[in-house]
């Protein structure tokens, strides 16, 4: 419970500071590009095909064959794509994304790459 204030606290915080600072133009234009659109992607660990929606209100749903995850996510100003999982045994995560025709290079933050997805406009999940 402490945990989840504790993130709850961090994204509010966040989300006022572009405000109270001005945000970048990097973190204005990956916001943009990947808000309320959906990643396809096959997930490097499960092998399977994965989804995760990112929502206009710092929401994503991501959807893994017969089970939905959710939680928050957030851009940095250097334009990393931040993800806060709702399962507090799932650290955070932030990843550099690299776009190239049509496909989503996300890369882990020493370099490696995390995953390669398609970008889709809309929510996209599957519905189970």
């Amino acid at each position: 419970m402490i945990r989840r204030l504790f993130f709850s606290a961090a994204l509010l915080l966040s989300l006022a500071a572009p405000a109270l600072a001005g945000s970048s133009s990097t973190q204005e234009a990956v916001s943009k590009q990947f808000t309320d659109h959906t990643f396809v992607y096959i997930d490097p660990v499960s092998k399977l095909e994965t989804y995760i929606y990112l929502g206009r209100f710092g929401t994503f749903d991501r959807y893994v064959p017969c089970e939905f995850q959710d939680g928050l996510w957030s851009v940095t100003d250097d334009g990393k794509v931040c993800i806060i999982e709702n399962d507090e045994t799932i650290p955070p995560a932030c990843y550099t994304p690299r776009t190239r025709n049509g496909a989503v290079t996300f890369l882990k933050p020493g370099g490696e790459v995390a995953f390669i997805s398609k970008l889709q406009k809309g929510f996209r999940l599957p519905f189970g």
